[in-house]
């Protein structure tokens, strides 16, 4: 049984595939071209073709990893080469996410929205992260993974390879495979539109690598595929020996810049176009302004300052309104009085006969002198529970009709 399966589609709405991959016996790749006509196909295109002469054993894990960083910024350089000679073609790149094994490990490098799964028994992982505008709202907590899935910028890449970045940094991990393990490389044309929930199932069947990537495209399609879609799949990576080699979509075929011409049709140069800044766009829909990367780090600044602020004006705000509460409270508990037994005599308390906290809402206002042994039992009773009153000037009238009623 072969250890992968490949496919690219174009979708139900472009016209052009500027997705592109490649299935080998050590290397698993997948590119999402972006650019505008042709462009997105070139910058695919040799990417994919240039990493291909990694699918070979290497010595070490460490010397695959670098040999794949070395390749993805070697084609980086490519495609800045290639705008210097089609400048038509200025602001072309590609997403890249690549899987190069070696033994039981393997190396993943990755740049872009394009993604690597991994599912090891139950378990479902995404073991890459996107390098989005909306990844970046995420990890700074301003929207959730929810709100992400919907945004209308969901599609704005913040770094990738092509003519945008002279030395892009690459995700480089090393992983280490176990027997079972199934893979999975695709560009977000499927991710974009098949829940997670629903690849974890597709990849959980027991069928053939093939077969599983026909039904995971299928899926996209049925979803209406506003995107190119490919999907990569690999499994039982440790052990396998198999040889076998697939490009698709865009990678396969004759390199689409050999359609292209270097100058119009008066022969004279056509002037370079000004290259896109970052973030880019892989979506179907233009960005409304162009924004570069410090702007927007600029803006996940600002923003955060403004949330700070607010949280301590709602902070002052909350401790102020309890202030003024805690102050009339105090005021409405200081206009109250009592009659309460002392040790020997009756005492006349301001404040209210309870405590907050552990502390007593009242104090000693006057001690009036009046023997409790010269009153009546039941009086005696009454002032122990405390007699309460609204005034001094009651609570004195009250001390005064005690002494008027004393033995």
């Amino acid at each position: 049984m072969s250890i992968s399966g490949a496919r690219s589609d174009v979708g139900r709405v472009r016209r052009s595939n500027q997705d592109g991959g490649y299935a080998g016996s050590y290397l698993f790749v997948v590119a999402d071209g972006m650019g505008g006509h042709a462009g997105g196909d070139v910058a695919s295109h040799i990417t994919v073709n240039h990493l291909v002469s990694l699918d070979r054993e290497h010595d070490s894990i460490d010397s695959a990893r670098d040999a794949l960083r070395d390749a993805m910024l070697e084609a980086n350089a490519m495609l800045i080469k290639v705008v210097d000679e089609y400048p038509q073609l200025a602001g072309l790149g590609t997403t890249a996410s690549a899987i190069l094994r070696v033994g039981n490990q393997a190396v993943i490098a990755h740049i872009g929205d394009s993604r690597v799964y991994r599912l090891r028994g139950d378990e479902f992982t995404q073991l890459t992260r996107d390098h989005t505008f909306v990844q970046k709202l995420i990890d700074t907590g301003q929207i959730t993974v929810e709100e992400a899935a919907i945004h209308p910028r969901r599609s704005v890449l913040m770094r990738v390879l092509g003519d945008v970045d002279a030395a892009p940094t690459i995700d480089l991990e090393v992983i280490d495979l176990e027997a079972r393990d199934v893979f999975l490389l695709c560009s977000d044309g499927l991710t974009g539109v098949v829940p997670d929930a629903d690849i974890h199932e597709v990849l959980g069947k027991n069928g053939a690598p093939q077969t599983l990537a026909n039904e995971l495209v299928t899926r996209s399609l049925a979803e209406g595929a506003p995107d190119n879609v490919t999907v990569i799949l690999a499994r039982d990576l440790e052990t396998t020996t198999a040889k076998n080699t697939k490009l698709i979509g865009s990678a396969s075929g004759e390199n689409p810049l050999r359609t292209l011409p270097t100058t119009n049709t008066t022969g004279v140069d056509i002037p370079r176009a000004k290259p896109s800044s970052l973030p880019v766009h892989t979506g179907g829909l233009p960005i409304t302004q162009v924004i570069s990367a410090d702007a927007v780090e600029h803006a996940f600044r600002s923003r955060r300052l403004r949330r700070r602020l607010i949280l301590a004006a709602i902070i002052v705000a909350v401790v102020g309104a309890i202030v003024i509460a805690a102050i009339a409270f105090a005021r409405w508990t200081q206009s109250h009085y009592f009659l309460s037994s002392g040790t020997n005599t009756v005492l006349i308390n301001q404040g209210i006969p309870q405590t907050l906290l552990g502390i007593p809402l009242s104090s000693q206002f006057v001690d009036t002198g009046i023997k409790l042994d010269g009153l009546s039992a039941y009086t005696r009773d009454e002032i122990s529970h405390t007699l309460s009153f609204d005034s001094l000037d009651a609570a004195l009238a009250a001390a005064k009709a005690l002494t008027q009623n004393a033995n």
